[in-house]
Protein backbone atom coordinates (compact mmCIF):
# COMPACT_ATOMS: atom_id res chain seq x y z
CA UNK A 1 0.00 0.00 0.00
CA UNK A 2 2.71 2.61 0.75
CA UNK A 3 5.13 1.73 -1.79
CA UNK A 4 1.73 1.81 -4.45
CA UNK A 5 1.33 5.58 -3.13
CA UNK A 6 4.68 6.67 -3.39
CA UNK A 7 4.83 5.28 -6.92
CA UNK A 8 1.42 7.09 -7.34
CA UNK A 9 2.58 10.34 -5.91
CA UNK A 10 6.08 10.20 -7.89
CA UNK A 11 4.08 9.57 -11.41
CA UNK A 12 0.68 12.26 -11.07
CA UNK A 13 3.18 15.17 -10.45
CA UNK A 14 4.07 14.35 -13.84
CA UNK A 15 2.23 15.96 -16.22
CA UNK A 16 2.37 13.76 -18.73
CA UNK A 17 -1.00 15.13 -21.36
CA UNK A 18 -0.32 13.37 -24.73
CA UNK A 19 -2.85 15.30 -26.45
CA UNK A 20 -0.65 18.84 -25.77
CA UNK A 21 2.25 19.60 -27.79
CA UNK A 22 3.76 21.64 -25.07
CA UNK A 23 4.01 18.56 -22.79
CA UNK A 24 6.27 16.53 -24.67
CA UNK A 25 9.36 17.04 -22.76
CA UNK A 26 6.36 15.69 -19.76
CA UNK A 27 6.10 12.85 -22.10
CA UNK A 28 9.54 12.01 -21.87
CA UNK A 29 9.66 12.61 -17.60
CA UNK A 30 7.18 10.38 -17.17
CA UNK A 31 8.69 7.29 -19.37
CA UNK A 32 12.14 7.95 -17.50
CA UNK A 33 9.73 7.55 -14.37
CA UNK A 34 8.32 4.31 -15.33
CA UNK A 35 11.76 3.12 -16.30
CA UNK A 36 13.25 3.93 -12.87
CA UNK A 37 10.60 1.84 -11.14
CA UNK A 38 10.68 -1.10 -13.26
CA UNK A 39 14.24 -1.24 -12.72
CA UNK A 40 13.41 -0.42 -8.84
CA UNK A 41 11.24 -3.97 -8.68
CA UNK A 42 13.68 -6.07 -10.18
CA UNK A 43 12.88 -6.27 -14.35
CA UNK A 44 16.09 -7.49 -16.03
CA UNK A 45 15.44 -6.07 -19.23
CA UNK A 46 13.89 -2.37 -19.11
CA UNK A 47 14.28 -0.44 -22.49
CA UNK A 48 12.44 2.61 -23.89
CA UNK A 49 11.41 2.29 -27.46
CA UNK A 50 10.51 5.47 -29.07
CA UNK A 51 7.81 6.15 -31.50
CA UNK A 52 7.36 8.09 -34.89
CA UNK A 53 5.67 10.75 -32.80
CA UNK A 54 8.78 10.62 -30.43
CA UNK A 55 6.86 9.77 -27.47
CA UNK A 56 8.31 7.05 -25.29
CA UNK A 57 6.95 3.51 -24.95
CA UNK A 58 8.42 1.55 -21.58
CA UNK A 59 8.93 -2.05 -22.41
CA UNK A 60 10.19 -4.71 -19.45
CA UNK A 61 10.52 -8.50 -19.02
CA UNK A 62 11.48 -10.76 -16.22
CA UNK A 63 12.41 -14.36 -17.06
CA UNK A 64 11.16 -16.92 -14.12
CA UNK A 65 13.71 -19.38 -13.19
CA UNK A 66 11.21 -22.65 -14.11
CA UNK A 67 8.65 -20.16 -16.08
CA UNK A 68 6.58 -22.06 -19.37
CA UNK A 69 4.25 -19.31 -19.44
CA UNK A 70 3.99 -15.43 -20.17
CA UNK A 71 2.06 -13.26 -18.84
CA UNK A 72 2.04 -9.69 -20.25
CA UNK A 73 0.83 -6.33 -18.94
CA UNK A 74 -0.20 -3.43 -20.91
CA UNK A 75 -0.93 0.36 -19.23
CA UNK A 76 -0.34 3.79 -20.02
CA UNK A 77 1.40 6.53 -17.96
CA UNK A 78 -0.06 9.60 -20.00
CA UNK A 79 -3.18 11.44 -19.30
CA UNK A 80 -6.22 13.54 -20.66
CA UNK A 81 -5.84 17.57 -20.22
CA UNK A 82 -6.64 18.98 -16.94
CA UNK A 83 -9.11 22.03 -18.42
CA UNK A 84 -11.58 23.30 -16.94
CA UNK A 85 -8.71 24.30 -14.65
CA UNK A 86 -11.23 26.48 -12.34
CA UNK A 87 -13.55 23.15 -11.63
CA UNK A 88 -10.47 21.48 -9.55
CA UNK A 89 -10.71 21.24 -5.71
CA UNK A 90 -7.36 20.19 -5.54
CA UNK A 91 -4.37 20.62 -7.33
CA UNK A 92 -4.55 18.21 -10.21
CA UNK A 93 -0.56 17.33 -10.37
CA UNK A 94 -0.40 16.73 -6.98
CA UNK A 95 -1.26 13.74 -4.67
CA UNK A 96 -4.09 15.23 -2.38
CA UNK A 97 -5.60 12.90 0.28
CA UNK A 98 -9.52 13.71 0.81
CA UNK A 99 -10.84 11.07 3.35
CA UNK A 100 -10.27 7.84 2.16
CA UNK A 101 -9.64 9.20 -1.80
CA UNK A 102 -6.76 10.66 -3.25
CA UNK A 103 -7.32 12.99 -5.89
CA UNK A 104 -5.12 14.10 -8.94
CA UNK A 105 -5.25 13.09 -13.09
CA UNK A 106 -3.81 9.78 -13.51
CA UNK A 107 -5.04 9.27 -9.65
CA UNK A 108 -7.24 6.65 -11.00
CA UNK A 109 -6.55 6.10 -15.01
CA UNK A 110 -3.80 4.77 -15.55
CA UNK A 111 -1.13 5.65 -13.04
CA UNK A 112 -3.29 4.43 -9.80
CA UNK A 113 -4.33 1.55 -11.19
CA UNK A 114 -0.59 0.76 -12.60
CA UNK A 115 0.91 1.55 -9.19
CA UNK A 116 -0.89 -1.32 -7.85
CA UNK A 117 0.66 -3.67 -10.14
CA UNK A 118 4.35 -2.41 -9.36
CA UNK A 119 3.45 -2.67 -5.90
CA UNK A 120 2.45 -6.28 -5.64
CA UNK A 121 5.40 -7.33 -7.79
CA UNK A 122 8.32 -5.13 -6.00
CA UNK A 123 11.42 -7.53 -5.25
CA UNK A 124 8.51 -10.46 -5.31
CA UNK A 125 8.86 -11.69 -9.16
CA UNK A 126 7.63 -14.87 -9.65
CA UNK A 127 9.76 -18.05 -10.75
CA UNK A 128 6.99 -20.17 -12.31
CA UNK A 129 5.86 -17.23 -14.82
CA UNK A 130 7.60 -14.72 -17.15
CA UNK A 131 6.67 -11.31 -16.67
CA UNK A 132 6.43 -8.46 -19.78
CA UNK A 133 5.27 -4.71 -19.76
CA UNK A 134 4.20 -2.47 -22.20
CA UNK A 135 3.54 0.77 -21.01
CA UNK A 136 2.88 3.96 -23.72
CA UNK A 137 2.31 7.55 -23.27
CA UNK A 138 -0.51 8.11 -25.97
CA UNK A 139 -3.09 6.46 -24.92
CA UNK A 140 -5.27 9.28 -24.39
CA UNK A 141 -4.30 10.43 -27.96
CA UNK A 142 -5.18 6.93 -29.46
CA UNK A 143 -2.00 5.58 -29.03
CA UNK A 144 -0.97 7.00 -32.33
CA UNK A 145 2.93 6.20 -32.08
CA UNK A 146 2.37 2.48 -30.56
CA UNK A 147 0.82 0.58 -33.42
CA UNK A 148 4.07 0.98 -35.24
CA UNK A 149 6.41 -0.04 -32.42
CA UNK A 150 4.08 -2.71 -31.98
CA UNK A 151 4.78 -4.27 -35.11
CA UNK A 152 8.67 -3.76 -35.34
CA UNK A 153 8.85 -5.68 -31.63
CA UNK A 154 5.99 -7.91 -32.23
CA UNK A 155 8.52 -10.87 -31.13
CA UNK A 156 9.34 -9.20 -28.16
CA UNK A 157 5.80 -9.52 -26.94
CA UNK A 158 4.90 -12.88 -27.79
CA UNK A 159 2.91 -13.90 -24.54
CA UNK A 160 0.53 -16.57 -23.04
CA UNK A 161 -1.63 -13.80 -21.51
CA UNK A 162 -2.12 -10.54 -22.10
CA UNK A 163 -4.34 -8.42 -19.20
CA UNK A 164 -4.94 -4.88 -19.52
CA UNK A 165 -5.10 -3.63 -16.12
CA UNK A 166 -7.15 -0.28 -16.67
CA UNK A 167 -11.53 -0.91 -15.88
CA UNK A 168 -13.72 -0.90 -13.49
CA UNK A 169 -14.91 -3.62 -10.98
CA UNK A 170 -18.77 -3.96 -10.23
CA UNK A 171 -18.45 -2.44 -7.36
CA UNK A 172 -16.00 -2.45 -3.82
CA UNK A 173 -16.99 -6.03 -3.16
CA UNK A 174 -17.74 -7.10 -6.66
CA UNK A 175 -15.19 -7.73 -9.36
CA UNK A 176 -15.44 -7.98 -13.10
CA UNK A 177 -13.56 -9.40 -16.09
CA UNK A 178 -14.53 -7.59 -19.46
CA UNK A 179 -14.33 -9.88 -22.06
CA UNK A 180 -14.63 -7.36 -25.06
CA UNK A 181 -14.91 -3.93 -26.35
CA UNK A 182 -16.15 -2.33 -29.13
CA UNK A 183 -13.55 -0.85 -31.88
CA UNK A 184 -13.17 2.77 -32.13
CA UNK A 185 -12.67 5.13 -35.10
CA UNK A 186 -12.57 9.05 -35.81
CA UNK A 187 -13.27 10.55 -38.35
CA UNK A 188 -13.74 14.95 -39.43
CA UNK A 189 -16.66 15.60 -42.01
CA UNK A 190 -15.87 19.18 -43.40
CA UNK A 191 -18.72 21.02 -45.67
CA UNK A 192 -17.92 24.08 -47.74
CA UNK A 193 -20.40 26.10 -49.42
CA UNK A 194 -17.86 29.01 -50.67
CA UNK A 195 -15.03 31.23 -50.42
CA UNK A 196 -16.09 33.57 -47.59
CA UNK A 197 -19.05 33.96 -44.80
CA UNK A 198 -21.74 36.10 -46.36
CA UNK A 199 -24.15 38.61 -44.83
CA UNK A 200 -27.64 36.97 -44.45
CA UNK A 201 -29.43 39.46 -45.91
CA UNK A 202 -27.54 40.32 -49.28
CA UNK A 203 -27.11 37.39 -49.85
CA UNK A 204 -30.12 35.00 -48.02
CA UNK A 205 -32.62 33.16 -49.85
CA UNK A 206 -29.89 32.55 -52.50
CA UNK A 207 -26.63 31.68 -50.80
CA UNK A 208 -26.91 27.75 -49.31
CA UNK A 209 -25.73 27.68 -45.62
CA UNK A 210 -22.74 25.12 -44.55
CA UNK A 211 -24.25 24.73 -41.50
CA UNK A 212 -27.92 24.21 -43.09
CA UNK A 213 -26.08 21.88 -45.39
CA UNK A 214 -23.91 19.75 -42.91
CA UNK A 215 -27.64 19.95 -40.78
CA UNK A 216 -29.20 18.18 -43.75
CA UNK A 217 -26.72 15.13 -44.39
CA UNK A 218 -26.37 14.62 -40.56
CA UNK A 219 -30.01 13.77 -40.61
CA UNK A 220 -29.69 11.28 -43.82
CA UNK A 221 -27.20 9.74 -41.65
CA UNK A 222 -28.98 9.02 -38.30
CA UNK A 223 -32.67 8.18 -37.38
CA UNK A 224 -34.58 9.54 -34.39
CA UNK A 225 -33.53 6.31 -33.05
CA UNK A 226 -30.26 6.03 -32.88
CA UNK A 227 -30.36 3.98 -36.36
CA UNK A 228 -27.76 4.16 -38.48
CA UNK A 229 -29.01 4.86 -42.50
CA UNK A 230 -25.78 4.83 -44.37
CA UNK A 231 -26.32 2.14 -46.86
CA UNK A 232 -24.26 -0.73 -46.13
CA UNK A 233 -23.28 0.03 -42.50
CA UNK A 234 -24.83 -3.38 -40.56
CA UNK A 235 -23.95 -5.35 -44.00
CA UNK A 236 -20.63 -7.17 -41.65
CA UNK A 237 -22.09 -7.37 -38.33
CA UNK A 238 -21.53 -10.84 -36.84
CA UNK A 239 -24.90 -11.57 -34.82
CA UNK A 240 -24.49 -13.33 -31.41
CA UNK A 241 -26.48 -15.93 -30.70
CA UNK A 242 -28.84 -15.24 -27.43
CA UNK A 243 -26.64 -18.18 -25.39
CA UNK A 244 -23.58 -15.92 -26.47
CA UNK A 245 -25.10 -13.35 -25.56
CA UNK A 246 -26.41 -14.57 -21.88
CA UNK A 247 -22.86 -15.26 -21.08
CA UNK A 248 -22.10 -11.62 -20.03
CA UNK A 249 -23.64 -9.72 -17.47
CA UNK A 250 -24.78 -6.15 -18.20
CA UNK A 251 -25.53 -2.61 -15.86
CA UNK A 252 -27.47 -0.06 -17.46
CA UNK A 253 -25.46 2.99 -16.66
CA UNK A 254 -27.72 5.32 -14.46
CA UNK A 255 -28.05 9.12 -14.57
CA UNK A 256 -30.17 11.94 -15.83
CA UNK A 257 -29.96 11.74 -19.44
CA UNK A 258 -32.23 11.54 -22.39
CA UNK A 259 -32.15 7.82 -23.72
CA UNK A 260 -33.49 5.39 -26.68
CA UNK A 261 -36.65 3.47 -26.48
CA UNK A 262 -35.35 0.27 -25.48
CA UNK A 263 -38.62 -1.12 -25.67
CA UNK A 264 -37.34 -3.23 -29.26
CA UNK A 265 -33.55 -3.07 -28.59
CA UNK A 266 -32.51 -3.93 -25.48
CA UNK A 267 -29.43 -1.35 -23.59
CA UNK A 268 -27.71 -4.55 -23.41
CA UNK A 269 -27.58 -5.15 -27.25
CA UNK A 270 -26.76 -1.18 -28.26
CA UNK A 271 -23.99 -1.33 -25.57
CA UNK A 272 -22.93 -4.67 -26.63
CA UNK A 273 -23.61 -6.12 -29.86
CA UNK A 274 -24.50 -3.35 -32.29
CA UNK A 275 -22.13 -0.44 -33.56
CA UNK A 276 -22.60 3.49 -33.20
CA UNK A 277 -22.36 6.59 -35.07
CA UNK A 278 -21.80 9.65 -32.64
CA UNK A 279 -21.60 13.15 -33.40
CA UNK A 280 -18.95 14.32 -30.83
CA UNK A 281 -19.41 18.19 -32.27
CA UNK A 282 -20.29 20.24 -34.39
CA UNK A 283 -19.22 23.72 -35.42
CA UNK A 284 -19.36 26.54 -37.93
CA UNK A 285 -20.27 30.35 -38.25
CA UNK A 286 -20.43 32.10 -35.23
CA UNK A 287 -20.32 30.75 -31.80
CA UNK A 288 -19.67 33.51 -29.35
CA UNK A 289 -21.70 35.34 -27.63
CA UNK A 290 -24.28 38.09 -29.71
CA UNK A 291 -25.54 38.25 -32.83
CA UNK A 292 -23.60 37.87 -36.16
CA UNK A 293 -25.86 37.41 -39.26
CA UNK A 294 -24.09 35.78 -41.55
CA UNK A 295 -24.30 32.73 -43.69
CA UNK A 296 -21.21 30.20 -43.01
CA UNK A 297 -19.31 28.52 -45.57
CA UNK A 298 -17.82 26.14 -43.60
CA UNK A 299 -19.10 23.96 -40.74
CA UNK A 300 -17.44 21.06 -38.93
CA UNK A 301 -18.68 17.74 -37.21
CA UNK A 302 -16.43 15.40 -35.27
CA UNK A 303 -17.58 12.06 -35.82
CA UNK A 304 -16.36 8.51 -34.12
CA UNK A 305 -18.19 4.63 -34.93
CA UNK A 306 -18.05 2.19 -32.28
CA UNK A 307 -17.72 -1.33 -34.12
CA UNK A 308 -18.81 -4.69 -32.78
CA UNK A 309 -17.67 -8.01 -34.28
CA UNK A 310 -17.12 -8.03 -38.09
CA UNK A 311 -16.96 -4.41 -39.03
CA UNK A 312 -13.97 -2.55 -40.26
CA UNK A 313 -14.25 0.67 -39.13
CA UNK A 314 -12.23 2.21 -41.80
CA UNK A 315 -14.45 0.40 -44.52
CA UNK A 316 -17.78 2.07 -42.76
CA UNK A 317 -16.13 5.60 -42.99
CA UNK A 318 -15.63 4.64 -46.96
CA UNK A 319 -19.39 3.83 -47.07
CA UNK A 320 -20.08 7.20 -45.29
CA UNK A 321 -17.59 9.41 -47.48
CA UNK A 322 -19.48 7.88 -50.31
CA UNK A 323 -23.09 7.80 -49.17
CA UNK A 324 -22.37 11.27 -48.56
CA UNK A 325 -20.97 12.57 -52.09
CA UNK A 326 -24.38 10.72 -53.30
CA UNK A 327 -26.67 13.20 -51.50
CA UNK A 328 -24.83 16.18 -51.32
CA UNK A 329 -25.63 19.19 -53.36
CA UNK A 330 -23.66 19.52 -56.86
CA UNK A 331 -22.30 23.35 -55.58
CA UNK A 332 -21.06 21.50 -52.03
CA UNK A 333 -18.16 20.28 -51.30
CA UNK A 334 -17.75 18.00 -48.47
CA UNK A 335 -14.33 16.25 -47.31
CA UNK A 336 -14.04 13.14 -44.96
CA UNK A 337 -11.16 12.87 -42.96
CA UNK A 338 -9.39 9.49 -40.65
CA UNK A 339 -8.65 9.68 -38.17
CA UNK A 340 -7.08 6.13 -36.24
CA UNK A 341 -8.84 3.52 -34.86
CA UNK A 342 -8.82 0.15 -33.14
CA UNK A 343 -10.89 -2.77 -34.03
CA UNK A 344 -13.17 -5.03 -32.00
CA UNK A 345 -11.39 -7.34 -29.32
CA UNK A 346 -12.71 -10.24 -27.97
CA UNK A 347 -12.25 -13.81 -26.00
CA UNK A 348 -13.79 -16.49 -24.84
CA UNK A 349 -15.44 -16.03 -21.52
CA UNK A 350 -14.62 -20.38 -20.61
CA UNK A 351 -11.07 -20.04 -21.74
CA UNK A 352 -8.90 -20.33 -18.74
CA UNK A 353 -7.10 -17.13 -18.00
CA UNK A 354 -10.81 -15.61 -17.86
CA UNK A 355 -11.44 -18.25 -15.29
CA UNK A 356 -8.04 -17.53 -13.47
CA UNK A 357 -9.14 -13.81 -13.78
CA UNK A 358 -12.46 -14.69 -11.71
CA UNK A 359 -10.72 -17.10 -9.34
CA UNK A 360 -8.37 -13.97 -8.41
CA UNK A 361 -11.19 -11.83 -8.01
CA UNK A 362 -13.10 -13.80 -5.98
CA UNK A 363 -9.90 -13.93 -2.88
CA UNK A 364 -10.58 -10.47 -2.70
CA UNK A 365 -14.16 -9.64 -3.21
CA UNK A 366 -16.76 -10.99 -1.06
CA UNK A 367 -19.38 -11.02 -4.15
CA UNK A 368 -16.86 -12.92 -6.47
CA UNK A 369 -16.55 -11.62 -9.98
CA UNK A 370 -19.26 -11.11 -12.92
CA UNK A 371 -18.21 -11.36 -16.94
CA UNK A 372 -18.78 -8.95 -18.99
CA UNK A 373 -18.07 -6.69 -21.82
CA UNK A 374 -17.73 -3.44 -22.64
CA UNK A 375 -19.20 -0.95 -24.77
CA UNK A 376 -16.05 1.56 -24.57
CA UNK A 377 -12.79 1.19 -26.25
CA UNK A 378 -8.97 1.10 -26.04
CA UNK A 379 -8.24 1.17 -29.43
CA UNK A 380 -4.91 -0.94 -29.24
CA UNK A 381 -5.80 -3.80 -27.27
CA UNK A 382 -6.89 -6.31 -30.31
CA UNK A 383 -3.73 -5.17 -32.38
CA UNK A 384 -1.73 -5.67 -29.03
CA UNK A 385 -4.04 -9.40 -28.85
CA UNK A 386 -2.61 -9.86 -32.53
CA UNK A 387 0.74 -9.25 -32.01
CA UNK A 388 1.47 -11.03 -28.85
CA UNK A 389 -0.96 -14.17 -29.92
CA UNK A 390 -1.80 -13.98 -26.32
CA UNK A 391 -5.11 -14.43 -24.75
CA UNK A 392 -6.84 -10.99 -24.18
CA UNK A 393 -8.48 -9.85 -20.96
CA UNK A 394 -9.47 -6.71 -19.03
CA UNK A 395 -9.49 -6.39 -15.67
CA UNK A 396 -9.26 -3.61 -13.08
CA UNK A 397 -10.13 -2.04 -9.63
CA UNK A 398 -11.61 0.97 -11.16
CA UNK A 399 -15.12 2.28 -10.11
CA UNK A 400 -17.37 4.70 -11.58
CA UNK A 401 -17.00 7.17 -8.66
CA UNK A 402 -13.47 7.53 -9.42
CA UNK A 403 -14.72 10.31 -12.02
CA UNK A 404 -12.26 9.38 -15.15
CA UNK A 405 -11.33 12.44 -16.92
CA UNK A 406 -13.20 14.98 -15.00
CA UNK A 407 -12.01 17.13 -12.88
CA UNK A 408 -13.01 14.96 -9.72
CA UNK A 409 -10.85 12.50 -10.41
CA UNK A 410 -9.82 9.83 -7.68
CA UNK A 411 -8.67 6.73 -6.24
CA UNK A 412 -9.75 5.49 -3.17
CA UNK A 413 -7.18 3.40 -0.40
CA UNK A 414 -9.57 0.54 -0.75
CA UNK A 415 -9.05 0.68 -4.16
CA UNK A 416 -5.44 0.09 -4.09
CA UNK A 417 -5.38 -2.41 -1.45
CA UNK A 418 -7.55 -4.65 -3.84
CA UNK A 419 -5.64 -3.59 -6.89
CA UNK A 420 -2.06 -5.13 -4.96
CA UNK A 421 -3.85 -8.47 -3.80
CA UNK A 422 -5.58 -8.76 -6.82
CA UNK A 423 -2.55 -8.79 -8.89
CA UNK A 424 -0.88 -11.41 -6.37
CA UNK A 425 -4.17 -13.51 -6.07
CA UNK A 426 -3.87 -13.70 -10.27
CA UNK A 427 -0.06 -14.83 -10.10
CA UNK A 428 -0.66 -17.39 -7.84
CA UNK A 429 -3.30 -19.06 -9.88
CA UNK A 430 -1.02 -18.98 -13.00
CA UNK A 431 1.48 -21.32 -11.27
Amino acid sequence: MDRALRYLKELVEIPTVSGKPEHLSDLKKGALAVEKILKEIGFETVERWTTKTDVDAVYAEHKGKNATKTLLFYGHYDVQPVEPLEEWQTPPFSLTKVGDWYHARGAEDNKGQLCCIFSALYQNLPEHLNIKFLIEGEEESSSRGLYELIERYKEYLKADYLLVFDVDMVSIDKGAVTCGTRGVYGFDIEVVTGDNDMHSGMFGGIARSATSEMNYLISHMLGPEGEIRVPGFYDDVLVQSDTKKSSFSFHEPSGNFAKYDMRKISAKDRNYFLPTLEINGMFGGHTERGSKTIIPVKATAKMSIRTVRGQDGFDLIDKIDQYLQSIKHSDVKVFVKKHSGGPYSFSDPTDPFIEKIRQAYHKICPDGCETILSGASIPVAAHLQKASQAVLAFAGVGLKEDFIHSPKERFSEKQIEKGVSFIKELIKTLS
